[in-house]
């Protein structure tokens, strides 16, 4: 499954993405955060993909330290196209950098972050 997954893993495709713009507002406590991703999923299918929003606060010096993550839910509309969307109040507030990140996901899989696949929304 991992070899056939990593052979597979390019087909994948961000067709659309919404999320929440840090660059113009700061995040408020109690303050939904919703974010939406569209994919075109390839030759794989929807149930073997995961995706979750991962939150980062950026120091002064360029690192990243990671904050928190919220797994999306999945949706599969038309075949070959799959939206994941996720709606939450943070515990946080402030300025934050954040990503959707994609990953693999697998009955089998002990542990989310397995494979080396990984794609960046």
């Amino acid at each position: 499954w991992q070899k056939w997954m990593s052979d597979n893993w390019s087909s994948i495709r961000i067709l659309d993405k919404s999320v929440f713009d840090s660059d113009s507002d700061t995040l408020q406590e109690d303050q939904p955060f919703a974010a939406s991703l569209k994919l075109h999923t390839g030759n794989i299918a929807p149930a073997h993909l995961g995706a979750e929003v991962v939150f980062f606060r950026r120091h002064e010096d360029g690192s990243l330290e990671y904050i928190l993550s919220e797994e999306m839910s999945g949706t599969a509309m038309n075949p070959g196209e799959l939206t994941f969307h996720c709606s939450f109040k943070p515990r946080i507030s402030g300025v934050f950098e954040f990503g959707i990140r994609i990953l693999p996901k697998h009955q089998w899989m002990a542990h989310r972050q397995d494979t080396d696949l990984v794609r960046w929304a």
